[in-house]
């Protein structure tokens, strides 16, 4: 598949991804935490997915890239906000770590806001982790009505990890390369 056509358009998924945010919130209204808990891996998968195809078929584009960025934040805000619907004990329980850490994300958002005097779509490989960590944990909170609070304190520390290096991007480089990848990790020497 490489290069070639891909069988969905990345974009496609994209979309998709969007159009279950919507039955998501239906869903936690009527509280169906298990239906969420399915919906949400089956929209995180998307987001996996969309930039996986649109790498290796060679269809990366600013469009497809800004978009899966914003598909990206109104998932994991929905799913926030999910959690206060479906499991506000939770919310009570680990109120410190969770405020702490929608503090730290709200810096990240008002640096990056500020230096590049609009949104910016990092597309590092420890907030994708840290997406999927974060849909995981969701999911099994939602599905099971309880998780391992171990699990959640991992999850929480590949969160402020994600979004320290984020912040570390944004404040030492003058010019942002969107698709940096990491600087937690050693670069790739290509090839020719």
């Amino acid at each position: 598949m490489a290069g070639g056509r891909p069988w969905v358009h990345p974009n496609t998924l994209t979309w998709m991804r969007l159009a279950f945010v919507p039955v998501l919130w239906v869903l936690a209204f009527l509280g169906h935490g298990r239906a969420v808990a399915i919906g949400l891996v089956i929209a995180a998968s998307t987001d996996f997915l969309d930039g996986w195809i649109a790498r290796r078929t060679g269809t990366v584009t600013e469009f497809g890239s800004a978009l899966d960025a914003r598909a990206d934040h109104l998932l994991m805000l929905s799913t926030g906000a999910f959690v206060v619907i479906l499991r506000p004990e939770f919310i009570r329980e680990q109120f410190v770590p969770l405020a702490a850490c929608l503090g730290l994300g709200l810096v990240v958002l008002a640096v990056g806001w500020v230096k590049r005097r609009g949104s910016v779509d990092l597309h590092l490989y420890s907030s994708k982790v840290a997406g999927f960590a974060a849909y995981g944990y969701a999911a099994l909170l939602f599905y099971f009505g309880d998780a391992s609070r171990a699990l959640f304190a991992l999850t929480m520390g590949i969160a402020y990890l994600a979004m320290l290096e984020s912040l570390v991007v944004l404040l030492s480089r003058r010019e942002v390369d969107e698709h940096l990848g990491s600087i937690l990790l050693p670069r790739r020497r290509r090839t020719a």
